[in-house]
């Protein structure tokens, strides 16, 4: 005699909204459906809020394709996906799909990390100059507006 296994399709219980967080690196924990953009270096934990029966399976994707995991992009017991240490390479679109037997919801987030990672090297010389990989520019500003030239080094 075949058992009858009572089922409920997933559903996902997303938030809408931006959240921009550039003054510092912290910790983001957003829902699916959330937009964020904050900077690099911080820790983002993307939760996904799921019911059905029996408990869904929660897969992650970024841009369609399921995420690889390792010490820094991780699952955790609750299905959150955490980036720790974010970097620029994260940005993209995150796709949570919930299934279980009864069938599968699905909801996504876009996250925008920001990050230059630039090293500025303020020159003895010159209070007014900086180094920037293998460049070198001068900064002058007139009123409110900021200019910066690239010194030309060749004749």
């Amino acid at each position: 005699m075949p058992y009858l296994i009572d089922s409920e399709k997933p559903v996902i219980f997303p938030k809408s909204g931006v959240i921009s967080s550039l003054d510092d690196p912290k910790p983001q924990n957003i829902t699916i459906g959330t937009t964020l953009e904050t900077l690099d270096k911080s820790k983002v934990t993307l939760k996904c809020p799921a019911t059905g029966v029996p408990k869904p399976q929660i897969v992650w994707k970024k841009d369609d394709e399921v995420i690889e995991l390792d010490d820094r992009v991780m699952i955790d017991s609750q299905g959150s996906l955490i980036i720790v240490r974010s970097r620029a390479s994260d940005s993209g679109r995150y796709q949570c799909q919930a299934l279980n037997i009864g069938g599968s919801d699905f909801e996504e987030s876009t996250i925008t990390i920001l990050g230059l990672n630039l090293r500025f090297f303020f020159l003895p010389y010159n209070n007014n100059s900086l180094a920037l990989d293998s460049k070198v520019y001068v900064t002058t500003s007139v009123g409110n507006e900021f200019f910066l030239y690239e010194l030309c080094t060749q004749y």
